[in-house]
């Protein structure tokens, strides 16, 4: 399984993520995604359902 994450340099709230969000859900069905300066991307590649779990956990403790 491969786990796509875009990062962003700066902190934003909420409703500031809706649009990057949207952005990357086109991307994946388009295949072609242009990130913007201050953003980056990393690929996870992990077979292992616990550390899938680990990484979801943590994204949502990360929301807010």
């Amino acid at each position: 399984m491969e786990i796509l994450v875009v990062k962003s340099d700066v902190l934003v709230d909420e409703e500031a993520r809706d649009k990057p969000r949207e952005e990357v859900v086109k991307g994946c069905e388009t295949a072609v995604m242009i990130l913007d300066r201050g953003m980056d991307q990393l690929t996870i590649n992990t077979e292992d359902p616990r550390r899938v779990q680990a990484i979801v956990h943590n994204l949502d403790t990360m929301k807010g």
